[in-house]
């Protein structure tokens, strides 16, 4: 590690961004504790002349805490809540209905059937009488039609009686916590708008990128031969997925091949490839590697423009951009440092990027390409030039999987098996579709040629398509239902790295390290198995709009649920599905509440009432509607729960009623 010290900063940095943002560790002290260590730091290496071990020692121990301080206050700078002028700060409670709101949209639009998603910063606010500057970001959802659908990174509109929401968690086990994700991006409300009035725009640094985006968008559409495929070219060449189809989503991600579907590392690659191939063929003249290098570099960020500078694309062309400049000064630099130092500058930019998947994904599929493939490639040289570049994409597969799957399994919960298979497929495909893509938008002025190109993108994505649904219908072709925790994310990652360590020192305290990690990996699951063999558990979800209830014995349970709710695989999957996995539970035996006999359940000597409130006898649980003073004494249970948020709350001081609106699904468990 001595060779590469800008990864020990970056590891160091990172650590303590992502402490800051998940504990909201955002306090103005970090500042001067940064300044303070930075201070120290410089002061003992210019007079401290102890012995050199110990002052080695001291000194790396102020390096380390200066910047793990830097991180968190570049959390602390860049946290919109900490401002005076925070909406949040100006809103006297959850709900207040505000007179007049004026907003700037920061980011590109996303569409769906009904609904425009609209991301932007609350600028002036108005209420009685008063008018306040503001800042801090808030999700407003439009109807869709021909005027919100053009809307633009810039656009300043204003709103009326404005209702700011909190966003809140259903709080179910296991499910995944969308109002966390988006305090993660500074976003704190989410409101849905009827009426709304353009006042103009000002400038942003995506507004012409989005346009320029929906012009090439607009290309694509107008010269796709079949309609369904739109939404794949789109999301293949331009990266935008607002059109994909939740099937596609499933096939392409089922057989692994979901990567080429946003544009990212892969994508900027091959313009990189292509673009270095023309440029050499037409600068063979010129010796000037440097001339070159600058060429690529500008038509690598040509493509980011053309994209509508996604955050994805920003990141690759970002790394990719380092690595050029270094190969332009320096041709020997290390590469592992170029590529920290990009994801330094990213990180000093926009701490918050930390906490989005796309950016760790990218980062470490890259380090593991950059270590793990060309050891890989070395070990078998195939005499054919095919067998070859299979081998190579192959490779390359295996290295990104072995570097990104334990994030696959803690976000997604799945393994694709067949991702060898696929991939010799898609990255092909992918290098053919983007080529051609890229060439559709750029000569569109030319019918023929248009024609043409339109002509072969059907074909090659009639045949992709085939292939991957070929590839999904193969049995065991996605293992779902992989739940690992964050603790276990990260031992998974330091036995990876220790059988990584063990086979270049090939030594056996290295080694000895590994097969520890591996047993205490396997000890932790078989104690949890144990754990949950004899689990007996009622839950009551909150699930809005519908009633929800696991009983589970073991890795057996009932799941009773409306109908509508039993058929919705999106909703179970949201607000259920996970908590399955987290158990280790097998499929359940659906039971349809609509269809019962009786509001009374007799389960393993637990006695439940289902929502009848006329009742005198005793029950362990009543699960009720709602809750009223009249209801509190005709009823008799141990536990009274409410899947209503309109219950009398002046019932509840002894804590007798839970709430699943209020305080998230009810948890009992039995001996």
């Amino acid at each position: 590690m001595r060779n590469f010290p800008l990864i020990k900063f970056l590891f160091i940095f990172s650590v303590s961004i992502s402490l800051g943002i998940y504990f909201e560790l955002n306090q103005k002290i970090f500042i001067y504790l940064f300044f303070f260590t930075l201070v120290g730091l410089a002061f003992y290496e210019l007079t401290v002349s102890n012995s050199k071990k110990l002052k080695k020692v001291l000194s790396e121990l102020l390096i380390v805490l200066a910047i793990f301080f830097s991180g968190l206050t570049v959390v602390t700078i860049q946290t919109e809540k900490l401002n005076d002028n925070f909406i949040g700060n100006y809103i006297e409670e959850n709900n207040m209905i505000l007179d007049q709101i004026i907003v700037e949209i920061v980011k590109p639009i996303k569409l769906t059937p009904q609904k425009v998603s609209v991301t932007a910063d609350v600028k002036v606010i108005h209420h009685k009488d008063q008018s306040v500057q503001t800042l801090g970001k808030s999700i407003f959802y439009l109807d869709r039609d021909t005027l919100s659908a053009k809307l633009l990174p810039g656009d300043i509109i204003e709103f009326k009686s404005v209702q700011f929401k909190n966003l809140t968690f259903h709080n179910n086990p296991g499910q995944f916590d969308y109002a966390s994700f988006l305090r993660f991006h500074q976003i704190h409300y989410a409101n849905y708008i009827g009426e709304w009035d353009k006042k103009g725009s000002t400038f942003n640094v995506l507004r012409y990128p989005t346009w320029i985006r929906n012009k090439a968008l607009k290309v694509l559409k107008e010269n796709i031969l079949i309609k369904s495929h739109f939404p794949i070219v789109s999301a293949l060449v331009l990266g935008y997925k607002d059109e994909i189809s939740n099937h596609t989503k499933h096939s392409f991600s089922s057989t692994g091949a979901m990567h080429v579907l946003a544009v990212s590392g892969l994508h900027v690659g091959i313009i990189y490839f292509i673009l270095k191939s023309i440029i050499t063929i037409f600068t063979f003249y010129q010796k000037n590697r440097a001339f070159r290098n600058i060429l690529v570099l500008l038509g690598i960020w040509i493509y980011a423009l053309i994209t509508g500078m996604s955050p994805s694309v920003l990141r690759a062309c970002t790394m990719l951009s380092f690595l050029i400049i270094a190969e332009v000064f320096n041709r020997n630099t290390n590469v592992y440092n170029v590529l920290s130092a990009s994801a330094i500058l990213l990180l000093i930019i926009n701490p918050f990027l930390i906490m989005q998947v796309g950016f760790q994904l990218s980062y470490l599929a890259v380090l593991g390409i950059l270590y793990i493939q060309p050891k890989m490639e070395k070990m078998w040289k195939p005499r054919y030039w095919l067998i070859q570049k299979i081998w190579t994409i192959t490779s390359v597969s295996v290295a990104a999987q072995i570097s990104t799957f334990p994030l696959g399994l803690l976000y997604f919960h799945q393994f694709p098996n067949y991702f060898l298979i696929s991939n010799l497929v898609v990255i092909p495909a992918a290098f053919l579709i983007l080529s051609l893509g890229i060439l559709l938008i750029t000569l569109s002025f030319s019918k023929i040629i248009v024609g043409f190109i339109s002509y072969l993108l059907h074909h090659i994505l009639n045949y992709l398509l085939i292939i991957i649904g070929y590839i999904e219908s193969i049995p065991g072709s996605l293992s779902k239902g992989l739940s690992i925790s964050i603790f276990e994310t990260m031992l998974i990652y330091t036995f990876t790295a220790s059988i990584l360590v063990s086979l270049k020192f090939k030594k056996k305290m290295y080694y000895g390290f590994s097969i520890f990690i591996f047993f205490f990996l396997f000890l932790m699951n078989a104690i949890e198995d144990y754990r949950l063999k004899d689990l007996k558990r009622i839950i009551v979800y909150n699930i809005p709009n519908h009633f929800g209830m696991d009983l589970i014995n073991g890795p057996n349970h009932y799941f009773i649920g409306d109908s509508a709710l039993i058929h919705n695989d999106e909703k179970l999957l949201f607000y259920v599905k996970h908590n399955w996995h987290e158990l280790d539970l097998k499929t359940p035996f659906f039971i349809n509440y609509d269809t019962l006999s009786s509001n009374f359940l007799s389960w393993g000597g637990v006695s439940i009432n289902l929502f009848n409130q006329n009742i005198d006898r005793e029950h362990d649980i009543s699960i009720l509607k709602k809750c009223s003073r009249g209801i509190d004494h005709s009823i008799k249970a141990s536990q009274l729960v409410t899947i209503g948020s309109n219950y009398d709350k002046t019932i509840n001081e002894d804590n007798l009623i839970h709430s699943v609106v209020d305080q998230g699904a009810f948890i009992k468990d039995f001996n």
